[in-house]
């Protein structure tokens, strides 16, 4: 929910400053601007729902990925989920007559599938360098922690966001303003210091170890009862 919440300051302070731009550069308009930041809200919602037990612990107990033969990550099951177990809840519910929003609406948004056209430009708030995820958990984290590594300014980050256009190659992007470089720069650097003392710190990531042999068990077992049951099962039959 902190996720949600920081994905619609930012898309309010973007478009509190930049409608006109939006409009008259990317085609976008009045009626569509409640839908999009409906659909930003809702992705951001469960864009870490695919998470398994004690968060990126367990990605590496994840089936592999045909196509790339490494285990799938959390954002591949989170994509499931919407597309597979919340479809129904999503499409159908009555606070969606006005908008329409497609589970694969929220798919494409979190994948940044090019499907999106101009909407795509709403994929930098879920995953980019300051994305919303990365504003919430790092002072979330430190705060939890008790620790003072995660900590920048966010206000002056979110009000610092804009619209402008990458020069290579035109597309137009989410950047950060002169005068907000420096909360831009806090981040990057409160992120790097979280990992180097916090999240890569040697006990945690010996609790990392100790849990992920400990879901590697618990699988097997599971496993194993499984293949007794179907056994049994076909025994009876």
């Amino acid at each position: 929910m902190g996720v949600m919440h920081v994905a619609s300051e930012m898309y309010k302070s973007i478009l509190s400053r930049k409608k006109e731009y939006l409009i008259d550069k990317l085609g976008f308009n009045d009626a569509g601007f409640d839908h999009d930041l409906t659909l930003l809200r809702l992705t951001s919602l469960v864009h870490d729902i695919g998470h398994p037990p004690f968060s990126h612990a367990g990605e590496g107990l994840m089936p592999k990925n045909p196509e790339t033969n490494k285990p799938y990550k959390h954002e591949d099951y989170s994509a499931a989920i919407v597309k597979y177990v919340l479809k129904d809840k999503i499409e159908n519910h009555r606070e969606n007559e006005n908008y329409h929003i497609t589970a694969q609406n929220i798919i494409d948004l979190l994948k940044g599938n090019p499907q999106l056209g101009r909407r795509l430009l709403w994929h930098n708030i879920i995953n980019g360098q300051i994305d919303a995820d990365r504003s919430d958990y790092l002072l979330r984290d430190s705060y939890h922690i008790g620790v003072s590594y995660g900590n920048y300014d966010l206000k002056r980050l979110i009000i610092s966001l804009t619209v402008t256009e990458f020069p290579e190659t035109g597309t137009s992007v989410i950047a950060v303003e002169e005068g907000g470089l420096h909360a831009a720069e806090s981040l990057i650097i409160a992120r790097y210091m979280m990992f180097t003392q916090v999240y890569y710190h040697h006990t945690r990531r010996s609790y990392d170890y100790h849990i992920t042999e400990a879901m590697k068990q618990i699988l097997s077992e599971e496993t194993g009862r499984e293949l007794f049951s179907r056994t049994n099962l076909k025994r009876k039959h």
